[in-house]
């Protein structure tokens, strides 16, 4: 009986070699190495095999593929030749069996070098508890996500917790995140934690793919530990304070004044993970890995006039000032030496952050964050001068908005409540003379205990700055605007009671204030329209007089009031850019056009295209009107641009 049960045995075990296995996916898929014509996707599966992405920019047509190396069970595919700022679907296959696609999977590349358009990023510090801690930060993002969605995440070290394992990895950073991971791009520093499984090859370097020579902008670094990236007209720099060296001589400071010598654009962004400020779980006064950063690499950053430094590792939300040249102790800071403007930054508070691009102060201050509470939260946060605000215990993360010349900053709490803000925005110095003095200052009532404040316009100034009073004599602050806004809703006031308000014009050589003008609340009868509050903030006057008519172009810029409140341009000083921009694309035939539409539900906005001039050959393509007046960017695709000759368009707006 044995003699004949052995070749038997023998036979199956050789047929059960050759049945192949299909690979499931276990990871991903997830994007890294993002710049404006390239992506990386990167995914594992539980057996060996040839992985393939497929893609293209419609979901139910994806023309394009790009396949692996054989016999992986980490795939890993760059994607090459795309085009900037556009959204991509995808699916990944291995040995040809589909593992992951659909409408749901798909990315957006990143704009230009230097491309202006708005976009947000999201930081998260100590994020990898794999806990209810990170549940409720990342469900804090996900109950909001229509309306913060972000376009690259940021993660500032401690992804996992304790020692920084693969199965670490996948539990706290590819199970908790997968729907967002497919969907932007994720950039990491090193953080401690991350080392403890394995000092000398840690697993977070083959989990990451990231930038060594340059691929996504910046100057090509050699080594993963630390490199930069563009995205738009921020410049980020990531750094590693963990196992590269800290010295302002060392390899890493060496790197980095050369890369920061190189940037071309507007906003730096840096990150790492050990704070050079803090009182939280960690010390920056005792601990000795802290103070060599603050005293060897801060320096090298403030003097290239990084804008904002993220860092984790201390269990707490703690926030700067906008200051420099702090290297010392805590006790050693001094606001009259440290701080480059007084404030909280907060618009709704005593002013926005001011970053010069010119004169004395060019380039002067930097905020530093320290957000190392995303899983991880201290109880308490003991007191240091340099922070604007401390917060403990707060799980959290940080979502930042970059907006052209403006950058908004908010600590994100749970279900889209924010406890922190703040603003920076860059601006000229403008001539080295005082600003004007606001005058001709108007009030009118609004509904609820409001009215709208407006001034004339002044010259040299960088911003506005309202204040109020209930007795003409000691004034608090109500408000503030950028150069050339010149009117403001002022809130909480009663009927019959006065109130005092004054106007302050700033730049970086003084201040110069108004007279003060008293005003009673009155409710009105019938509250303005949107358009005559609009006319009174710019004009004085509610009615349509002859520089405040529909019809009227005060500035001569070819564009009448009407067009002016439509897309919320100053109707008083001309306008260069066209209202209407249209780019052609060859390969689809297709004519896009966009326009920058308000939140304006008494205007009807209409895209008209044509072949011809002749009257009456206008075509409407597009229209919006009431509660589909959504404020933002509006793109209209013209195909009846196919196989035209030319083609013009036009914006019409419309009231009642």
């Amino acid at each position: 009986m044995k003699t004949l049960n052995l070749p038997a045995l023998s036979l199956f075990l050789a047929a059960a070699a050759t049945v192949p296995v299909e690979a499931g996916l276990v990871r991903g898929p997830y994007l890294q190495m993002a710049n404006s014509s390239a992506m990386t996707v990167r995914w594992r599966t539980d057996a060996a095999g040839q992985g393939m992405v497929r893609f293209g920019t419609a979901a139910g047509n994806l023309a394009e593929s790009v396949t692996g190396v054989a016999g992986a069970v980490n795939h890993e595919i760059r994607l090459t030749g795309l085009s900037p700022a556009t959204t991509y679907y995808y699916s990944v296959e291995v040995d040809g069996v589909v593992l992951s696609g659909g409408a749901d999977y798909h990315f957006k590349t990143p704009p230009v070098t230097g491309a202006t358009a708005p976009f947000r990023f999201w930081a998260l510090g100590d994020a990898g508890t794999n806990n209810f801690n990170q549940v409720v930060v990342r469900n804090s993002l996900l109950t909001a996500y229509s309306t913060l969605h972000p376009d690259l995440m940021l993660m500032l070290g401690d992804n996992a917790y304790a020692s920084g394992t693969d199965p670490e990895y996948q539990a706290a950073v590819f199970n908790m995140y997968p729907t967002l991971l497919r969907e932007f791009c994720l950039w990491s520093c090193l953080g401690n934690h991350e080392t403890y499984s394995n000092p000398a090859a840690p697993p977070y370097f083959d989990i990451f793919t990231f930038p060594t020579a340059g691929e996504c902008g910046g100057v090509a670094s050699g080594t993963e530990h630390y490199y930069s990236f563009d995205y738009g007209n921020v410049h980020f720099i990531v750094l590693d304070a963990m196992q590269s060296s800290r010295l302002a001589t060392g390899a890493q400071a060496q790197w980095l004044r050369a890369d920061l010598q190189a940037v071309t654009v507007p906003w730096t962004v840096a990150l790492w993970h050990h704070p050079p400020y803090t009182k939280g779980s960690h010390n920056s006064d005792a601990e000795g890995d802290l103070i060599e950063v603050r005293t060897q690499m801060l320096p090298i950053i403030e003097a290239a006039g990084v804008d904002l430094v993220l860092c984790g590792h201390s269990h707490v939300y703690e926030r700067s000032w906008l200051m420099k040249g702090h290297y010392g102790m805590s006790g050693t800071f001094s606001a009259a030496t440290h701080k480059v403007q007084e404030g909280n930054g907060q618009e709704d508070g005593d002013g926005v952050y001011q970053k010069y691009v010119d004169g004395e102060k060019a380039g002067k201050g930097t905020v530093y964050v320290v957000c190392g509470c995303s899983g991880a939260a201290a109880g308490s946060v003991g007191f240091l001068p340099a922070m604007a605000t401390s917060q403990a215990p707060a799980l959290g993360s940080m979502i930042v908005d970059v907006a052209d010349k403006r950058m908004d900053v908010r600590f994100l709490r749970y279900q889209g409540h924010f406890s922190d803000h703040f603003t920076l925005v860059k601006t000229s110095s403008g001539p080295s003379v005082l600003p004007g003095q606001p005058a001709e200052l108007a009030a009118l009532p609004l509904d609820g205990g409001k009215v709208l404040l407006r001034w004339d316009d002044v010259v040299a100034e960088a911003s506005y700055s309202v204040e109020r009073s209930v007795d003409g004599l000691v004034f608090t602050p109500a408000g503030t605007t950028v150069a050339d806004v010149t009117s403001l809703e002022i809130g909480g006031l009663t009927t019959g009671v006065p109130v005092w308000l004054r106007v302050t014009a700033r730049n970086i050589n003084g201040a110069a204030t108004s007279e003060a003008l008293q005003t009673y609340f009155v409710p009105p009868l019938i509250p303005p329209t949107p358009l005559e509050a609009w006319r009174f903030a710019y004009f004085s006057t509610t009615a349509q007089t002859p520089l405040a008519a529909d019809g009227a172009d005060p500035d001569g810029d070819g564009r009448v009031n009407l067009m002016e409140y439509a897309v919320a341009s100053d109707p008083r000083k001309g306008n260069a850019e066209p209202v209407l921009a249209g780019a052609y694309s060859p390969d689809d035939e297709a004519l896009s056009l966009s326009f920058p539409r308000q939140l304006r539900p008494d205007l009807t906005y209409t895209v008209q295209a044509t072949a011809s001039l002749a009257a009456g050959d206008w075509e409407s393509i597009f229209t919006s009107t009431g509660v589909q007046n959504v404020e933002g960017l509006v793109t209209v695709i013209d195909d009846g641009a196919a196989g035209a000759v030319r083609r013009f368009a036009r914006l019409r707006v419309t009231r009642p």
